[in-house]
């Protein structure tokens, strides 16, 4: 059995095992793309360099056999340089959105296109799910919201941008309706807890994902109740007071704990007072300065006040921001303590690395409206939609997401190289889309000529399958004789989508398709705390 030597750690491993597998056996973390347990590796990605300093050879490791004596390096500068290379010239020639036009400019980061093919297919839980899993408030944001993500839509270029702002109303209504509405999932408490001043739409979103993540949060509002600047908005009758009420509620079953600052210093059990917590938030919009300085809290953006750290929000106190950018920055604060506690590593979500299409053609533009639903755009002049009404507009949205981003290999490894797309600049592709398949869709301008699909479609005895298709640069993966994926892909489409490391492959928006789990965010009131 050969013995080689990576990152100067022996390994042992079995006659005829890669390099790949020798790094697994050691636990280092080795970026693939082309290679999947079970197919035969081609190498042809290069995100799994390691180098050979003997030779000075760059060599992919899920395709070189081991040798006895072998000396290599995979964490070098040299090394990931050379990684990061292969996947940015990777995505130089990608073509398709990671996340819609829509999300990217919600600034609470909302998987809105997700929600709205939930409502389109009437699965209103599901679309609960989503909506909760990105959105504190959003029942009042479905009321008071700006509705940036609107502006960004790409269906305005067509004719009017989809309803977003009242589909998310009809979404957050569904789930207050309920009579004990589900409670987000949350995860294990931590034993930590976090006081934060201050009861506004801040205060309220900070809270509610500190609570998610397992903390013991208690709010300590200025005025006669939590809800801070939004109890203008309902005293002037722009929110009812039942669903800032359903709202408040469904933290508080969440495990909020409620008080007053002036009385913070002397408050009850069961509540925790915030000289006793592990951090103090403070929203400088919603607390008066003079009171800080009762406390003994000078205005800095993080400071240590009586041996805890204590995070101020930062802009302006003098200028209220719009209610969605308070909850956006709410959610920011609480990662910001999240990361201050230290508790675990604040992991960077996939969404912070996204590509972009950019500005679309005519045609590419035709291709989304394929889909989508040429219905006019709902007017429901402040009334509530009905679910046929929800339905229909949910069905105006041209789904320019990639149905496959949060698993995506390539958008993963490009975070991890921190890729910049961009930086081999080219002349783009034409967008495509093929959906003739009944479950499948295929996005060529996502391929990366891993051939792995090739082998699935061989390997279950395909009548056609997928090949090859073209010459040089133009090279794609298609099926042969100019035939449609419906006769490729007659057996074998599932197993491609699972192995496809991109969204080139995907399936479609059908309740049949296990691409789903949305479910998982929303915790039944009547199952017990561990899910």
């Amino acid at each position: 059995m050969p013995t080689i030597t990576i990152d100067s750690q022996e390994v042992t491993v079995d006659q005829g095992q890669t390099l790949l597998d020798a790094a697994e056996k050691l636990g280092l973390e080795i970026p693939t793309l082309c290679f999947y347990r079970g197919l035969a590796p081609n190498g042809s990605c290069l995100a799994c360099l390691m180098k050979e300093p003997v030779s000075g050879r760059l060599i992919p490791s899920c395709a070189t056999v081991a040798r006895d004596g072998m000396v290599l390096e995979s964490q070098t500068d040299e090394v990931t340089a050379a990684r990061k290379t292969a996947v940015e010239l990777l995505l130089s020639d990608h073509v398709g959105d990671c996340m819609a036009p829509c999300q990217c400019i919600c600034p609470a980061g909302m998987n809105i296109p997700k929600m709205l093919r939930h409502i389109a297919g009437s699965r209103v839980e599901e679309a609960v799910a989503v909506m909760r899993g990105d959105l504190p408030l959003a029942g009042v944001l479905g009321r008071l919201c700006t509705a940036p993500c609107e502006n960004g839509c790409r269906r305005k270029g067509c004719d009017d941008p989809a309803a977003i702002q009242l589909l998310e109303r009809f979404t957050a209504d569904s789930h207050l309706a309920q009579e004990v509405p589900d409670l987000p999932l949350c995860d294990p408490p931590n034993g930590r807890s976090v006081a934060i001043l201050g009861g506004g739409p801040l205060g309220l979103s900070a809270a509610y994902d500190l609570l998610r993540c397992g903390y013991s949060c208690t709010l300590f509002h200025e005025q006669d109740g939590p809800g801070g600047s939004l109890l203008a908005d309902v005293a002037q009758g722009r929110l009812p007071q039942n669903v800032l009420d359903g709202e408040i509620d469904l933290l508080k079953r969440m495990g909020l704990q409620v008080g007053p600052i002036h009385s913070a210093q002397n408050i009850s059990a069961p509540a925790i007072s915030w000289q006793s917590s592990d951090t103090v938030l403070i929203d400088q919009s919603e607390v008066k300065q003079e009171r800080l300085d009762d406390l003994g809290l000078t205005s800095d953006r993080l400071n240590v006040t009586q041996g805890r750290p204590v995070i101020f929000t930062s802009g302006n106190p003098k200028k209220q921001p719009t209610l969605i950018r308070s909850v956006a920055k709410g959610k920011q604060l609480a990662a910001d303590t999240h990361r201050v506690l230290s508790i675990q590593s604040t992991s960077v979500k996939a969404g912070d690395f996204t590509v972009h299409i950019g500005k679309l053609r005519p045609a590419e533009r035709a291709i989304f409206l394929e889909d989508a639903s040429d219905t006019p755009r709902v007017q429901s002049a402040g009334k509530d939609l009905t679910l046929e009404q929800a339905r229909a507009e949910a069905s105006r949205c041209l789904h320019c997401d990639c149905h496959k981003a949060d698993a995506c290999r390539l958008r993963h490894v490009a975070r991890q190289l921190q890729a910049d797309p961009h930086r081999f600049g080219a002349e783009r592709r034409d967008f495509e889309r093929h959906r003739q398949h009944g479950e499948v869709l295929y996005e060529p301008g996502k391929c990366i000529d891993c051939g792995l699909c090739l082998q699935v479609t061989a390997d279950a005895g395909e009548a056609l399958g997928l090949t090859f298709v073209g010459r040089g640069f133009d090279v794609r993966v298609g099926v042969p004789f100019g035939e449609d994926l419906t006769q490729g892909l007659q057996q074998a489409g599932r197993r491609c989508v699972t192995v496809c490391p991109t969204g080139a492959l995907a399936f479609k928006d059908t309740p049949s398709c296990p691409q789903r789990n949305d479910r998982q965010v929303i915790q039944r009131h009547d199952m017990p705390d561990e899910d």
